[in-house]
């Protein structure tokens, strides 16, 4: 083959994100960094199905959906004549969609282009796109023992994808005979040195630049891999090995990046997130980068940015939380929960026994106390994530979380009366691929209502996966109600200290979000009824 013309694909996702990732970013980075070793010419376009004028992703609308896409994929490929298409399945909120565009090209508009699918979800599931394993309603659409996809990228994706493309231009890869057989699973390579991928060119999102520039927030990463094993995460098992090992780019490339940001004067942005599952997971390269970000803001042109990291309690220091606030960085701190016992039950302290464990996650809450009067007397935004009704949740784990909130400690006060505490919430969804979704049932005694509920075509997938019963002793019902009682007496002790992070529109939305999970909970009961 002389030429492939490279189509990236983001597709929708059940639940509204306007997330620029830079998975695909990166990938075309890196395969045009080694053009040079390419028997062929590639062209590239990017396609994100969330800021196209398509109906959303839903089974009522499913039908104009189809035609609406078709015709979208048809002008496409009549000015580009893409010939392999590369889909980014993020998450399994992104599978669904990921399955139907690939069905829609192999069937309507190219059966002999080359459908590359990668992420999260195909590293955790790979079999969820061989053909036996495809949803029923899809395989009654588009054809029984069959698959779109001619080849799967497992872990990261940079060195499978451009040694595919080289394959593909010297007629040296191997193919799958029959779109019955399964796709061919890539052979998974991990850059060591991550000074070795290229700064970062955001040209390939240009056509998006006014959805950028609403949207406010672009992505990077200046490491990758965790050095914990949480096991609310689904990054820490061994289902994603890539994350196993944390490698690190120097500080001077991180700059670099930065600059390259910078002068890309097209692009218009808030908010840059650093992607990264903890920030710098290393001292010496946090300190390293705070006084060379220091000296390349204060040069003449600055940065006019915000930036948003992921931070994790164990690392958190007072000298950080000084220097996120001279330098306009928001920290986005992994706290979950007020509970010491569900911190256990998470596995957010590594410990050599339970009585050691036990102690730590007393002075884990302790230090959150610290972050958050020190974050509250330097003026720093930080954000807590904090997931509600978790896995192992009983009627204890509630009672603590609302003493470590509400005791009146602090000169005959509550935490979240004498300080702002900004709760950046989350309603725990069965996401397969982490430890603490394999216990629900066979170590607390809950109940999962649909195992492979990223399978199921429904208006509201996000509810679905919520649809847990987090233990033996606790209902989801009361679950929710319990949470309920205890985000009222937050949302109003927060707006008695005028703390502008909370407002009734956030309220109305939690509660939202938990009538639909009841009313489908209900309207599962009546079936079994």
């Amino acid at each position: 083959m002389k030429d492939l013309n490279i189509l990236y694909i983001q597709p929708q996702e059940a639940h509204d994100t306007n997330d620029f990732l830079s998975c695909l970013l990166r990938i075309s980075n890196y395969l045009n960094s080694k053009k040079c070793e390419l028997k062929g010419k590639i062209q590239e376009q990017y396609l994100d199905l969330r800021f196209e004028p398509l109906p959303k992703f839903i089974p009522k609308n499913i039908t104009d959906y189809r035609k609406k896409l078709v015709r979208l994929l048809e002008e496409i490929q009549n000015q580009f004549d893409f010939n392999l298409v590369a889909i980014s399945c993020y998450s399994q909120f992104k599978y669904l969609n990921s399955v139907e565009i690939a069905c829609i090209i192999k069937k309507y508009i190219n059966p002999l282009c080359f459908i590359v699918v990668g992420g999260p979800h195909p590293t955790i599931l790979p079999k969820d796109f061989h053909s036996r394993n495809l949803p029923a309603y899809i395989k009654k659409e588009y054809g029984r023992n069959c698959s779109p996809f001619d080849f799967l990228i497992k872990n990261e994706g940079e060195i499978p994808f451009f040694k595919l493309i080289k394959g593909i231009l010297n007629n040296s890869i191997e193919y799958r005979e029959t779109i019955k057989d399964s796709c061919k699973i890539l052979k998974s390579e991990i850059i060591e040195n991550l000074d070795n991928t290229p700064i970062i060119d955001y040209s390939l999102f240009r056509k998006y630049k006014e959805n950028l520039k609403e949207f406010g927030q672009i992505n990077i990463d200046f490491s990758r891999g965790c050095p914990f094993t949480c096991k609310i995460c689904t990054n820490s098992t061994d289902l994603m090995p890539c994350y196993k090992k944390v490698r690190f780019k120097s500080i001077d490339r991180c700059i670099e990046e930065l600059k390259a940001i910078r002068e890309t004067d097209w692009l218009q942005f808030n908010i840059l997130y650093i992607s990264d599952m903890i920030f710098l997971p290393r001292k010496s390269y946090r300190m390293e980068f705070y006084r060379k970000f220091k000296e390349f803001k204060n040069d003449e042109k600055g940065f006019p940015y915000q930036i948003l990291v992921n931070e994790r309690i164990e690392y958190c220091s007072e000298l950080d939380l000084r220097n996120y606030k001279e330098l306009n960085i928001i920290p986005q701190i992994g706290f979950e929960s007020g509970s010491k016992t569900m911190l256990k039950r998470m596995g957010k302290i590594k410990s050599i026994n339970e009585t050691d464990e036990l102690k730590q996650n007393e002075g884990y809450l302790k230090k959150v106390e610290k972050i958050i009067q020190i974050a509250n007397d330097i003026k720093l935004t930080f954000l807590l994530n904090y997931i509600l009704s978790p896995p192992g949740s009983d009627f204890q784990t509630f009672k603590e979380n609302m003493d470590f909130f509400l005791e009146k400690r602090f000169n005959g006060l509550s935490l979240i009366k004498k300080y702002d505490v900004n709760l950046y919430f989350s309603k725990y969804s069965g996401l397969y691929g982490s430890k603490i979704y394999d216990e629900i049932e066979s170590i607390y005694g809950g109940k999962i209502y649909f195992k492979n509920w990223w399978k199921i075509f429904h208006e509201d997938q996000r509810a679905l996966s919520a649809l847990i019963e987090p233990s033996k002793v606790l209902t989801l019902i009361q679950s929710l109600k319990l949470d309920e009682t205890f985000l009222k007496e937050l949302f109003k002790k927060q707006f008695a200290r005028k703390n502008n992070f909370y407002n009734p529109a956030k309220l109305l939305k939690l509660n939202h979000e938990y009538k639909k999970i009841i009313k489908i909970l209900k309207e599962i009961n009546e079936i079994e009824k």
